[in-house]
């Protein structure tokens, strides 16, 4: 009984660490000649284990602080507490390096041998809480330029998303469409063509400040209705109805836009079938042309009938067209087109100077576009390709971490799962469900493959050249969320995101300062404006990409490292790559040297997590500007959508908040009160 754990004595489950901590006692009593408890029974014993022994260095002089430390962590009360295994043990002694041995041996270390190498992690209380005060001036940095860095707050928003819902409702029955259709969804998006039309035509410092004007409206609401269930095609790890998906082909679907002030903006109705000489029965009569401008928010005076040129996607028996300009913008001309089925309008569309007709890909993009896309598609396809190459080697001479890769791949399975369960258009039919699911089902265990094969392909070269990368990651396989370590890299990660998010923000404000008119003001993801829910849906799905993003940057690193055979000059070349990306997005020269900049800083911060701190510290910064870029953070909590950013906001302290409680060993409280 003198050398068992204390939850063998109580009769508790026995794991590892149990015998972890018989090691310690033994180790205590070989060095000190003493045995760290002196209890008579097993009551005192087990009154005893509640707390450390006396320090060896108490009992015996001179000894090495490391030693003294390895052995107390064997002896921690709780089983989380102490380390995972003898290899931990071994590697934490003075002079005790397994990693280092099998990498001078020219071995490849174990997944375990890599968990546990590296240094305990966990962070002095200073240092924690002066990482923690950096974060905290950041964040409010942010919301102190959130009313120039977000175009959600350069635009007015008078009504909420319900109200919206409604007026678009009262539309569709003012025009005599079906007042209880089968199914309908709402959204937003933003007006990307007046973005572009603006970054080319107005070169002005203050050039956004025109957004602040309703028309054009910057953002639109979207509203569309369907006789039957609507059932998308998966995009992206997204499953929800969104305004061009599925597509509108269903006789009695509707779909239409509004302005943020609930103005009808455009309105797309697939008629019947058969083609009927009469309106619907039920319906009313035709609106007149003052009853569909008054719908629209204008004044019919103020505009004149004009030939209609553009050609209806659905099937109409009269077109017609007007042109004028917006009330507030007599500098941007309007134009109407519209297409009616036997007095009904089925079609309603604005023709602005930034709407031009189809044209073939190749022609809209300009050179730098074209390069761009075809590095972003050439590294893409070099990634799959040599994944799937060196997957299948690595597991027929049996050296991919197997479990890890497992462990990843089910737990991308489950985000996604998650995505499906409260993003997909659920349907009353059993029937429909299980075809949905299906399908859904089939693009997730697509993309759990995709990170299977990824992480075989990559974690076995990791461990080899670049071990220190993948010690955290690795002890976070494992299970060992508690580790400080993986704390301490986490902590770090979102403090760098911060750091990531205010360079973007610094990428807005400071080329105004040499009279250059910056980019357009962040667009946060529109589902956001949905509420707190959309928030965490939105933070599950950066989480995905940021994991596969972190993963892909780091295979390419390892492979340009193993290609130039030095570290620093293939993060120099990586970092190029990805300024070159950044400034092929650029619409205007000014704004690609501001992107070639900022865009160097952002990526040459992420390289540097990843070099220097690893994988864990990659994704967590990662997340966090993903988090902050796309939620609305606003200092007018006035405005409806501000509890959205502050979830956001929530979220990222509650993923720091973790990352500080485990950095300082679990001991928050004697951190705050200075103790090691």
């Amino acid at each position: 009984p003198a050398y068992m754990s204390p939850e063998q004595i109580e009769g508790k489950e026995l794991t590892v660490q149990s015998d972890i901590y018989s090691l310690g006692l033994v180790l205590y009593e070989t060095l000190t000649g003493k045995r760290p408890y002196k209890a008579r029974s097993l009551a005192e014993l087990s009154s005893e284990r509640s707390q450390l022994p006396d320090s060896p260095s108490s009992i015996i002089e001179d000894i090495d602080p490391a030693l003294e430390r390895s052995i107390l962590r064997c002896l921690e009360h709780e089983p989380a507490e102490r380390p995972s295994s003898a290899i931990a043990v071994a590697a934490s002694l003075p002079g005790g390096d397994p990693l280092a041995a099998a990498l001078e041996a020219g071995e490849t270390p174990s997944p375990e041998m890599v968990a546990a190498a590296g240094e305990e992690g966990r962070l002095r209380p200073a240092v924690a809480w002066s990482i923690v005060g950096a974060l905290a001036v950041g964040l409010v940095l942010m919301l102190g330029v959130s009313e120039r860095y977000y175009l959600i707050n350069h635009i007015p928003t008078p009504k909420r998303p319900a109200v919206l819902e409604d007026r678009a409702v009262e539309i569709v029955t003012r025009l005599g469409y079906d007042t209880n259709p089968g199914d309908r969804k709402t959204g937003y998006f933003y007006n990307n063509g007046y973005f572009n039309h603006t970054a080319e035509n107005d070169r002005a410092v203050s050039r956004w400040n025109v957004l602040q004007n309703a028309e054009p409206a910057a953002m639109l609401f979207w509203y569309r209705q369907s006789p039957e269930h609507m059932q998308p095609m998966e995009r992206f790890g997204l499953f929800d109805v969104t305004f061009n998906n599925p597509e509108s082909t269903t006789p009695g679907m509707v779909r239409l836009t509004l302005d943020p002030a609930g103005n009808l903006e455009f309105l797309h109705a697939v008629p019947p079938q058969i083609d009927s000489l009469s309106a619907p029965d039920g319906a009313p009569s035709a609106l007149s042309d003052a009853e569909l401008f008054d719908l629209m928010g204008l004044d019919l005076a103020s505009f004149e009938e004009t030939a209609s040129v553009w050609v209806p996607p659905v099937h109409t028996s009269e077109r017609r067209a007007w042109r004028g300009h917006y009330p507030d913008r007599p500098d941007l001309p309007l134009r109407y087109e519209a297409g009616f089925l036997h007095g009904q309008l089925v079609y309603l569309k604005p023709a602005a100077d930034w709407d031009e007709p189809w044209r073939p890909r190749s022609e809209r993009e300009s050179t730098i576009e074209k390069a761009g896309g075809f590095v972003g598609a050439l590294l893409t396809l070099a990634l799959l390709v040599a994944s799937a190459l060196l997957a299948r080697n690595h597991v027929r001479h049996g050296r991919g971490d197997r479990r890890g890769a497992s462990r990843l791949a089910a737990f991308v399975l489950s985000l996604y799962l998650f995505l499906w369960l409260f993003t997909a258009n659920h349907t009353g039919s059993l029937q429909a469900e299980f075809n949905q699911f299906v399908w859904a089902f089939a693009f997730m265990l697509f993309i759990a493959g995709l990170f299977w094969v990824m992480y075989l392909a990559l974690e076995p070269y990791m461990r080899r050249e670049w071990p220190g990368a993948i010690v955290s990651w690795t002890r976070l396989l494992r299970g060992r969320l508690r580790d400080p370590l993986v704390g301490r890299d986490v902590l770090i990660g979102v403090a760098l995101g911060v750091v990531v998010t205010l360079i973007d923000v610094a990428e807005h404000i400071v080329p105004e300062w040499f009279g250059v008119a910056a980019r357009v003001p962040e667009r946060s993801a529109t589902m956001t404006l949905y509420g707190a829910p959309r928030a965490v849906i939105v933070s599950v799905l950066i989480f995905g990409n940021v994991v596969f993003q972190s993963l892909a940057i780091a295979f390419l690193l390892l492979g340009l490292r193993q290609l130039v055979r030095n570290a620093w000059v293939a993060t120099g070349i990586l970092l190029l790559i990805f300024a070159f990306l950044a400034v092929s997005q650029s619409a205007s020269e000014q704004q690609r040297i501001a992107a070639a900049v900022f865009g160097a800083l952002s990526v040459g911060v992420l390289l540097f997590a990843l070099v220097r701190f690893g994988l864990v510290t990659a994704i967590a910064l990662a997340f966090t500007a993903g988090m902050l870029d796309s939620s609305p953070l606003t200092t007018d909590f006035s405005r409806w959508y501000a509890p959205t950013g502050g979830t956001a906001i929530v979220l990222v302290l509650a993923v720091a908040a973790y990352g500080f409680v485990h950095a300082v060993a679990g001991r928050p409280m004697q951190a705050l009160r200075g103790k090691p």
